[in-house]
């Protein structure tokens, strides 16, 4: 009894642990509580299950009988049985531990809490920062939502993907945000940098769960009472074969054709098992791996062993390799680079959308296998570091190798690639030089100035098949309920009501129809037509009618 005397001293608040008598400021307390308040305290604790309630748990019959004198601070009393205080505490989601559960999908449910009229439904706070928060306007509801769905896609963002799915009309649904926030959020380089972020964790996850399987396997055999030695060659390539499969069943495709490296594995190795394991290297053949336990005449036998079973392939190996010359295995190299530009997709009856000369898109126009050729020839960092784009997919961003890569398709496979067919087009927009777009296209790094007419050709008859009644509508004038208003502007304008037959009294020396926002159509495709020219090109057979 001495000892719970010393636990719960009438001089120690019960709730917070600290004395009555120290402390600058005094708090007031009460002394000799009543039974109803010290029910209420003990039924609390019991809902909490807090350092509170293990303490008072095993003397809660001595507590109500008065046996045990226990005092407690006004204000904490109030702050512990607040039912604010305590609906906060049963709010709190229960964190597993990952080596023990598998991930749980998101659900519509865990962003209830979120108020779209309150709050911005990007980052999902409210106007507390210096940034107002904005409301959809008219007619931008359903484009802003179509950009956002878009990047919530590409980002592997759940938490903004479910919001916005489940407000089918943003205007209607009064949601608001932040400018900032939005412009930040559609970014095609901040929802590339997103994705790799996602990826990479995603991938951390896998390796970890692929590098238990195989600490498991080592237990069962080089650390097990039977001492067997394997070579961190054999452990590499069952690492590899648990990582894909694993993989596959995760549905991470980024993985499967990556060859984990023996060094990092060695060094995963070292830092889990410490002194377990000991590698005994090997000049010219992979480093051998045993227990610490094993003896070295052990070790020795053992090794003998695997090398009788290994010898006649490594032999086989070697020979093979020392029969193919240079040029052979430079041919053999061709001949597989060739095969994965034959695999780019293109459609020679069509020209690439706008959004497809991004330098996002252009990266994933190019295979990685010949990427990861071209940065080898041109990085020497890349090329002493052994660096593919498998490894790091962040680093398939180098726009020399991205261009170069372009030109050797375009080149191999006779076709226009996004970068071939817009370096030419920047060209004749600044330059109009058909002599400068002949020699580039010679030296093979973009078209003809040929295949440059029949875009601009092509770009003609698509801007002439939206002609209505023979009045030309631009793009971005399709239509006020799918794109925004439309507005009429007027210079200079001048009005003379003097005229003989009153009519015809505005003059103004020029007018434009225009409409704010961006236009819609950057990832349409565009219809290739044979013509080279418009003087070839029967505009009038198009829509029957002469143009204004």
């Amino acid at each position: 009894m001495e000892n719970v005397l010393q636990t719960l001293d009438p001089k120690v608040c019960i709730i917070c642990g600290k004395d009555f008598e120290k402390g600058k400021k005094k708090d007031p307390y009460v002394q000799n509580p009543t039974v109803e308040g010290l029910q209420r305290i003990l039924t609390l604790a019991q809902q909490r299950d807090d350092d509170v309630h293990k303490t008072l748990a095993p003397y809660t019959d001595d507590i109500l009988s008065s046996k045990i004198k226990v005092s407690y601070h006004v204000s904490c009393r109030a702050n512990y049985c607040s039912k604010t205080k305590i609906s906060e505490q049963q709010q709190v989601p229960i964190v597993e531990s990952e080596s023990t559960s598998a991930p749980r999908r998101l659900s519509r449910a865990d962003t209830t809490s979120f108020k779209i009229r309150r709050d911005c439904f990007i980052c999902g706070k409210a106007s507390s920062r210096p940034e107002p928060l904005i409301a959809i306007s008219t007619g931008t509801g359903a484009s802003t939502r179509d950009k956002v769905l878009r990047a919530a896609s590409e980002r592997l963002d759940e938490d903004v993907h479910l919001r916005i799915l489940s407000c089918p009309d943003l205007f209607a649904y009064d949601a608001k945000y932040h400018k900032m926030c939005l412009a930040h959020y559609i970014s095609e380089r901040n929802i590339a940098a997103a994705r790799r972020r996602k990826e990479s964790e995603k991938q951390t996850n896998i390796y970890d769960k692929a590098f238990i399987k195989l600490t498991e396997d080592i237990d069962k055999t080089v650390l097990s009472k039977y001492m067997k030695v394997r070579t961190l060659n054999s452990l590499t390539d069952s690492y590899d074969n648990i990582l894909k499969t694993i993989a596959v069943e995760e549905g991470v495709s980024t993985v499967q054709h990556n060859k984990y490296r023996s060094w990092k594995l060695k060094e995963k190795l070292i830092q889990h098992y410490k002194d377990r394991l000991v590698f005994v290297p090997r000049p010219g053949q992979s480093d051998l791996i045993c227990s610490d336990s094993m003896t070295i005449g052990c070790a020795l036998r053992e090794a003998a062993k695997l090398t009788e079973i290994t010898v006649d392939c490594e032999t086989t190996l070697s020979q093979t390799s020392q029969s193919l010359s240079e040029i052979q295995i430079l041919h053999r190299a061709a001949d597989i680079l060739r095969k994965s530009m034959e695999q780019v997709e293109h459609d020679s009856q069509s020209y690439v959308s706008s959004d497809r000369l991004s330098r996002l898109h252009c990266s994933k126009y190019v295979p990685n296998i010949l990427y990861d050729f071209v940065n080898w020839c041109v990085d020497s960092h890349a090329h002493r570091d052994y660096q593919t784009c498998d490894d790091d997919p962040a680093s398939k961003d180098n726009l020399c190798v991205i261009a170069i890569c372009h030109d050797l398709i375009g080149q191999s496979c006779h076709i226009h690639t996004p970068i071939t067919l817009g370096l030419a087009i920047l060209i004749h927009h600044e330059f109009g030089s058909k002599t400068l777009i002949n020699e580039l296209s010679a030296m093979g790094h973009c078209v003809s100035y040929t295949e440059v007419r029949h875009f601009l050709t092509s770009v003609a008859a698509d801007q002439i098949s939206r002609t209505e009644s023979g009045v030309y509508i631009p793009t971005g004038l399709t239509g006020v309920a799918e794109h925004g208003i439309v507005d009429a502007a007027i210079d200079n304008f001048d009005q003379n009501e003097d005229t003989l037959d009153g009519k015809r009294t505005t003059h103004a020396m020029a007018s434009v129809v225009f409409r704010r926002g961006q236009v819609s159509t950057a990832d349409k495709c565009l219809a290739r037509v044979p013509q080279r020219s418009l003087t070839t090109l029967n505009t009038f057979d198009m829509n029957g009618d002469k143009l204004y």
